[in-house]
């Protein structure tokens, strides 16, 4: 059974954590000791501040059990999930309309804020698409007593992040046209007495998780956490602007869509300027959220557990 993420806590702290920290040389390191892991991987980031490259365990494909489940709460809960987000739109100096949803908890601020950036299959204006599963899940924390957080779903007309292709493969990424109102939707939001500016927190998916990594190089000390799930990431030569910022990237090892070995070699490059970042290997997976984290309470929990 994989620990609890509280429990990895207490064990990193007392140096008894199966994870791998070895050099940069060698970030092909491995641990056996770990089963599913999401809450878990994510306790490992946001506990621990090494200059030494960090590769989780690789974690196998989700169990048929934990499809299951998650299926089964996909379904059940969606709709009431969906049911908390309100309908909005902001308007850009630029001109582009963001369609937007957002989730607030009931009791006063301020309150932490999530920002959930969605894959380019949900590029659009019906302020639908962008409110799937892996969106419209974190509801499920609106009525935490604690750290409960105002979500801010936006869905872009075009391109948050483009891609630079060498030799018909994603290399690098590049803010898109609808970054910059992006931007300036996530300043109108930070500026308003009601989010805790030391609790801002970016979760993307594919062209989502890329754009995530873009909005973190145009406010470097903007961020208290980051999770992307498979990204394309900036050029090499500028990973060292984020060595501040604590990052979790969970990719699987089969993406024929955004090339698996590129992020991995770009979170190293992260590490040898001394940044602190996890690299989530998932064995099997394509181009996709993990099962076991699409849903899942836990991990979005442990990273709201983050403070500048």
């Amino acid at each position: 059974m994989p620990r609890p993420a509280h429990q990895l806590i207490s064990d990193l702290e007392s140096k008894r954590a199966d994870v791998c920290f070895r050099p940069i040389a060698d970030i092909r390191c491995r641990c056996d000791s770990w089963g599913v892991l999401s809450s878990t991987t994510v306790a490992t980031l946001f506990s621990t501040v090494v200059a030494w490259a960090i590769v989780a365990p690789p974690t196998p494909s989700p169990s048929a059990s934990v499809k299951a489940a998650t299926h089964n709460a996909s379904t059940t809960h969606l709709k009431s999930w969906q049911s908390r987000f309100e309908r909005r739109a902001f308007g850009a100096r630029s001109g582009i309309i963001l369609p937007y949803r957002l989730a607030r908890p009931l009791a006063a601020g301020p309150h932490p804020l999530v920002l959930v950036l969605h894959g380019s299959g949900a590029i659009g204006s019906d302020n639908e698409s962008q409110l799937g599963p892996f969106a419209a899940s974190w509801a499920q924390l609106l009525d935490d007593s604690r750290d409960s957080p105002i979500v801010l779903v936006p869905q872009v007309p075009s391109r948050s992040a483009d891609y630079i292709f060498c030799r018909g493969k994603p290399c690098a990424s590049r803010p898109g046209p609808s970054f910059e109102a992006l931007l300036e939707l996530l300043d109108s939001f930070v500026t308003s007495n009601t989010v805790d500016r030391q609790r801002i927190y970016v979760v993307g998916f594919s062209m989502g998780g890329s754009a995530a990594l873009q909005l973190a190089l145009a406010q470097p000390k903007f961020f208290a956490g980051m999770v992307a799930f498979a990204p394309v990431p900036p050029s090499s030569e500028r990973a060292a602007e984020l060595k501040r910022l604590r990052l979790l990237v969970v990719h699987g090892n089969r993406d024929t869509e955004n090339p698996f070995n590129l992020m991995r070699g770009w979170v190293g490059e992260l590490q040898k300027a001394g940044g602190r970042a996890i690299f989530s290997v998932r064995e099997g997976m394509g181009h996709q959220v993990p099962e076991d984290m699409l849903v899942d309470p836990d991990w979005r929990r442990q990273l709201l557990r983050n403070h500048q």
